[in-house]
């Protein structure tokens, strides 16, 4: 975990021109960043992130789109989801009262995207009138 995480850190904290490289919200594309804040025009403070989203990860030409500062690291904890996927797949087969590989021979676990999201520290915090509670908003893929 820490090592995903020291990775994604590392390319959030690189300097803006490097991560425009990777800037689009053209979510075909197999690595898109991004920044989300929110409804600006609302009464209610904004939230602001930015989103490093690598998608089809299941394929190992994939990984050679992600930034090489933090490759080795969405790699590596890809694998380590794969074992876990792997034994929630026989799980759910078995108390559906299947084979315990059935669900892994549909291959419907095989789909594999990931958001990596950095919460920037805020510039200005004496300029700033209250504040939300965190909270990831998009749902698991």
């Amino acid at each position: 975990m820490e090592g995903i995480q020291r990775g994604v850190r590392a390319f959030h904290e690189l300097p803006q021109e490097e991560k425009a490289k990777w800037y689009s919200r053209d979510f075909a594309r197999k690595v898109n960043f991004f920044s989300f804040h929110g409804d600006l025009s609302a009464a209610t403070p904004a939230d602001w992130r930015d989103t490093l989203s690598c998608k089809a990860l299941q394929d190992p030409e994939s990984f050679e789109a992600i930034p090489q500062i933090c490759r080795e690291e969405v790699r590596e904890y890809m694998e380590g989801i794969d074992g876990v996927v792997m034994k929630l797949s026989e799980l759910f087969s078995e108390a559906l009262g299947l084979a315990s590989d059935y669900l892994a021979g549909t291959k419907c676990f095989n789909a594999r995207s990931m958001a990596c999201h950095y919460f920037p520290i805020c510039p200005e915090p004496h300029l700033t009138m209250g504040g939300t509670k965190h909270t990831d908003l998009a749902p698991p893929r």
